[in-house]
């Protein structure tokens, strides 16, 4: 029988991907986190704080008590990531593997978004076991996001997307900047 989410812990509320799962759980079953732009009844939390300091995610899951933490949240910004690789490493690497090792430690399932942007887009459509190639810092961080994560919790679910859009707080969408121009 398959096991249904009755509390889902959504890791990065105010982005696109963590609005419409909102949306689609219902605020009843879900905890929001956000950190740069606030949402109404979500808790502050910071991955890149988390990386530094793993009792933050460990508090975060006993404060919540998820069946199911899915970390939506990443630093995306690509020219961003290279201008400052740190917050690329934290935010998308450790940050995620300490929420991943806290939930492990408390019996939640995990969720982890990465990006099509660790292969190098030269032999596409790729596989689940394709072997990636990432070229750029964002690309890199999230690869080893990706095997952090498997490390801390190997039963985590690993989802790679590609032009994520859809109606979103922050006004970051893609697609709607390229119809503002």
């Amino acid at each position: 029988m398959q096991r249904l989410i009755h509390k889902a812990l959504i890791i990065g509320s105010a982005g696109q991907v963590g609005g419409a799962l909102i949306e689609r759980l219902g605020p009843q079953r879900t905890t929001q986190t956000c950190y740069h732009t606030p949402v109404d009844n979500a808790i502050p939390f910071d991955l890149e704080r988390a990386a530094q300091n793993n009792g933050i995610a460990e508090v975060l899951m006993a404060q919540s008590k998820p069946d199911v933490v899915i970390i939506a949240a990443a630093f995306s910004w690509v020219d961003g990531c290279e201008s400052n690789p740190a917050r690329a490493w934290a935010t998308n690497r450790d940050g995620p593997a300490a929420v991943a090792r806290a939930a492990q430690a408390t019996g939640a399932n995990v969720v982890y978004y990465s990006t099509e942007y660790i292969f190098d887009g030269e032999n596409g459509p790729y596989a689940e076991d394709a072997p990636p190639n990432p070229l750029s810092v964002y690309a890199r961080s999230k690869w080893e996001g990706e095997q952090a994560v498997r490390e801390a919790h190997p039963d985590a679910l690993i989802l790679r997307t590609t032009v994520v859009f859809g109606p979103e707080c922050q006004g970051k969408n893609f697609c709607y900047h390229l119809a503002e121009h």
